[in-house]
């Protein structure tokens, strides 16, 4: 109680004296007086979250595309904080009081400690169904796109560095002493300041990455003395080894280094002037002569939907075209009646089951 008076300049001159006294007689047991007001007078700091309310309009005037609409977005963000804490303290004697403001002082000190060397990190994910755009901290825009997850860290304005499970199309802020980093698969792309798209969903056999702007450079797990750079309007698709490691085909190292990768260059399809490969930013699904397999899972990823297909050969039908607008049922629709009806369907609750015409 003298010392709580003493902070809020209300002691007497008697009461300070007594004070005094009884400092001097506990001063080999408790910390000094200077040290104690430092303690009660830390501030409460609270972390700051990165701002992910913001969106834009264009990418650039050169890049045709239309800002992501929010759907349904889950966005996670995880963070550790350190809280000082401030006790209230009303004790019977005023050594007791100082033993516990003491206790405190010093766990504050050591959760500092631990909060300073520990890296915390923020999450942002997508829910199958749904996509959204985010603004990292360094000024850098990010479109995710269904079922996608991005990590980054709480040092993220010194050390650039995302990693993607997923989907996402990247307009890096530029800084020429500062890459920027993003970690996928068993790939590894650095960069300054480029746009570009990483589609890399664990379940597919191979990671591409696409560049409309700028330069990268990109490296592998499994070989990083190996660079790759591309180019504006270039495509690498690489095979995803932890996808072909569950596979049970056997190659030999010859054929598996000989399709391991491939660049190819970026071409705009005509019936939506753009490459396919970002037209999912302007809610555009786009398939060119793929099997009904393959585009069924991107289906259950881009409606958050479960497909089930009960046969080889209905697997293997080709399928070309573009959902811009359709639900789940018109494009299910749309695919039946473009193979000549060549398989039925039926809904139960979230899932789709296709089966052959008898």
């Amino acid at each position: 109680m003298l010392l709580g008076k003493k902070m809020n300049g209300e002691a007497s001159g008697e009461e300070l004296a007594e004070l005094e006294m009884l400092l001097d007689k506990n001063e080999s047991h408790l910390p000094n007086i200077q040290t104690l007001e430092a303690f009660i007078k830390l501030p409460i700091h609270h972390a700051e979250k990165p701002d992910i309310d913001n969106t834009w309009n264009l990418l650039s005037s050169n890049i045709l595309l239309q800002q992501v609409t929010n759907q349904e977005d889950e966005i996670k963000t995880k963070t550790f904080f350190l809280r000082y804490f401030k006790p209230m303290v009303a004790a019977a004697s005023i050594a007791a009081m100082l033993s516990i403001c003491s206790y405190f002082f010093y766990n504050n000190q050591r959760s500092a400690a631990k909060d300073y060397n520990t890296t915390p990190q923020n999450e942002v994910a997508t829910k199958a169904g749904s996509r959204t755009n985010i603004v990292l901290p360094d000024g850098t825009k990010v479109w995710l796109n269904a079922g996608s997850v991005i990590n980054y860290k709480k040092d993220f304005l010194t050390n650039r560095q995302v990693t993607l499970t997923g989907e996402a199309f990247f307009d890096v802020a530029h800084q020429n002493k500062n890459p920027f980093i993003v970690h996928c698969s068993n790939i590894n792309i650095k960069v300054l300041g480029t746009a570009f798209n990483v589609k890399a969903y664990p379940q597919d056999r191979r990671v591409e990455t696409s560049l409309l702007r700028g330069l990268i450079e990109l490296t592998t797990d499994k070989d990083p003395e190996r660079k790759f750079l591309l180019r504006p309007n270039e495509k690498i698709t690489i095979t995803n080894e932890k996808e072909s490691n569950n596979s049970s085909l056997k190659k030999d190292e010859t054929a598996l280094l000989k399709d391991a990768y491939s660049i190819e260059e970026l071409t705009n399809n005509s019936r939506i002037e753009m490459p396919e490969e970002i037209a999912w930013m302007q809610e555009k699904l786009v398939f060119t002569g793929e099997s009904f397999k393959s585009l069924a899972g991107r289906m259950e990823r881009w409606y958050g939907v479960e497909i089930e297909i009960t046969d080889p050969k209905v697997e293997e039908l080709k399928f070309t075209g573009v959902f811009d607008s359709l639900n789940i049922v018109q494009a299910i629709q749309t695919l039946e009646f473009s193979c000549n009806n060549k398989f039925l369907f039926d809904i139960h609750k979230n899932k789709i089951i296709i089966k052959p015409k008898q």
